[in-house]
């Protein structure tokens, strides 16, 4: 079973519901041994909270952008992407991009909600190796990785207004 306490320290900087009120939010801040969060609020006041009074507001995967998935291709890309054009394409069970200079593609890489994989120079794709720096920027652009939402402990935030 799914505990928050097992997560929360790679949300650093996520803003969190506080309760069951969900105009109450603070950033978590720091995570301390005994699983309890330090929060900033609005107003600049800390707060501590139990890991289970506090839920985190994360993107779904399904709501990745071009924009999130180009900032991993430039991150994790051997190649010099600063004057290609990507081509972005999104399905159900899988995003990909494709970075083209003068027409042709130079480099590509795909994520199937899993696992990275990039294109080698003969136009197969194999694992990213390694998987950190990608995955990195999905837990910086709050993505919800682990199916904390699904599993109750943390919010959609494209459900909220």
């Amino acid at each position: 079973m799914k505990e928050l306490k097992d997560f929360i320290h790679l949300y650093l900087g996520c803003e969190c519901v506080i309760g069951s009120d969900l105009s109450t939010r603070e950033t978590v801040q720091a995570v301390s041994k005994d699983s309890v969060c330090v929060g900033i609020n609005k107003y600049g006041v800390e707060g501590w909270y139990k890991t289970k009074s506090i839920k985190p507001i994360l993107r779904p995967l399904s709501d990745m952008t071009k924009e999130d998935f180009i900032d991993i291709f430039k991150q994790v890309s051997l190649i010099g992407l600063s004057d290609c054009q990507f081509i972005f394409g999104k399905e159900e069970d899988e995003v990909w991009c494709n970075a083209e200079k003068e027409g042709k593609v130079i480099d590509s890489i795909s994520y199937d909600y899993n696992l990275f994989k990039m294109m080698d120079n003969d136009g197969r794709f194999h694992p990213l190796n390694p998987q950190s720096e990608a995955i990195k920027i999905l837990l910086i652009k709050h993505l919800d990785i682990f199916g904390l939402i699904e599993a109750g402990l943390a919010i959609d935030k494209t459900t909220l207004k």
